[in-house]
């Protein structure tokens, strides 16, 4: 579970909760979270123009850290739900919530299948190749399309090929 350490932070745990829960089920429950937090949060949110877009950046940045899902064009489609009243978050949260959750079972099924496709052919460890592994702070940051994050998820599975064959290797240094 991802936590944020802004006073916003109950509002990331929704991410991860929507995502665990059955279709049918998280607009009631998150539509609920949302007025209890409203209601009971020891400080509540007021919404503005700058804490609607920390909310966005911090919501995409817990949903896609390492922005391997996502595209682009999936995080201009999902700005444009702009929250910049508790009114407009309470009317929009549902319409949100349904699009960001349609959008990102797509990219999983898809990342899946790039996996999948990938791991099909041998890797070449002859090609030199760079992996960024922080967390970009830049959250209009994210792959133009699917072919860069393929790459992305090329270097990625090569990556993880090596960390397990060098920590398998023990002590001794050698490839096993």
């Amino acid at each position: 579970l991802i936590t944020s350490n802004h006073s916003d932070g109950s509002v990331f745990l929704l991410s991860d909760w929507v995502f665990a829960q059955k279709k049918n089920d998280y607009k009631e429950q998150a539509t609920a979270l949302f007025n209890m937090l409203a209601k009971f949060h020891y400080s509540p949110l007021k919404l503005n123009g700058n804490t609607s877009k920390e909310l966005f950046a911090g919501f995409l940045k817990t949903l896609d850290p390492y922005r391997m899902y996502l595209t682009k064009c999936d995080s201009t489609v999902l700005s444009t739900f702009n929250f910049s009243s508790e009114d407009e978050l309470a009317q929009h949260i549902v319409p949100f919530l349904d699009k960001t959750f349609e959008i990102y079972r797509q990219r999983l099924i898809e990342a899946d299948s790039m996996i999948d496709g990938i791991l099909q052919k041998p890797v070449n460890f002859k090609i030199k190749d760079t992996l960024s592994l922080t967390m970009s702070n830049d959250s209009s940051y994210f792959p133009d399309d699917i072919s860069i994050a393929r790459k992305h998820w090329e270097k990625w599975l090569k990556y993880q090929t090596l960390e397990i064959m060098y920590s398998s290797s023990g002590d001794s240094g050698e490839i096993p």
